[in-house]
């Protein structure tokens, strides 16, 4: 008789263990993933360095650079019509995949804040590329996310990007965000401060970024 006592004392307690480690489990499970299983945080910063456009100044035709922010990678030229890329550049000009400039369900806000800063993606005011001349980011000087420095400007005739300013985009299935800042128009990433500067060492039209990117749908950037 003591010895089945123990034996169901040592059977009841191994059952508590078990129950306690499921409900951790379930518990942690609960953390890390959604209702169809897939983690609930996906989040990916991505730099990515001097992606040329082709820009050949102001007399000759700008070509276009399209990106899946989704991929992390360019995008081939012949896939422009499809949903395929988030975002392209050319020239200054960076257009969204919506509206005139694409089949996809894309849009972006300008925000006047630093990167750092912009920690969740709004949940409503995604413009969209209209026309050529409407974009969902603004094309020139102080409207969108560079200065130019004109003729009197230190470098003179210079693209230099907005300080605390960071670009949201909606990608191009409509269904994620990322966040983006633009760190040069030059290849190499130079200093521009430098009395050195200038564009036959470093070509412009070379974009250098960082983004950022949930995955799962959510708005969360940080």
């Amino acid at each position: 008789m003591e010895a089945m006592l123990r034996t169901t004392k040592k059977l009841h307690s191994l059952t508590l263990i078990a129950a306690a480690l499921a409900f951790v489990f379930t518990a942690c499970s609960d953390d890390t993933t959604g209702p169809d299983g897939e983690e609930e945080f996906q989040l990916e910063t991505h730099t990515v360095e001097n992606l040329d456009t082709g820009y050949g100044g102001r007399t000759a035709p700008n070509d276009t650079a399209y990106y899946s922010l989704r991929e992390n990678n360019r995008i081939e030229k012949s896939d422009s019509a499809s949903t395929q890329w988030d975002i392209a550049f050319s020239g200054t000009t960076i257009y969204i995949n919506s509206g005139s400039s694409g089949p996809g369900d894309g849009g972006a806000i300008v925000l006047d804040q630093s990167f750092d800063a912009t920690v969740i993606a709004p949940s409503e005011g995604y413009a969209i590329d209209t026309t050529a001349t409407s974009l969902a980011i603004p094309t020139g000087s102080d409207n969108g996310w560079y200065h130019y420095t004109g003729d009197e400007g230190t470098p003179p005739h210079t693209i230099i990007p907005l300080e605390n300013t960071t670009l949201i985009v909606r990608t191009a299935d409509g269904e994620r965000y990322a966040k983006m800042k633009i760190i040069s128009w030059y290849r190499g990433n130079p200093d521009l401060s430098n009395e050195d500067f200038n564009t036959e060492d470093h070509p412009s039209g070379h974009y250098t970024f960082e983004y950022a990117i949930q995955l799962n749908g959510s708005r969360e950037l940080n």
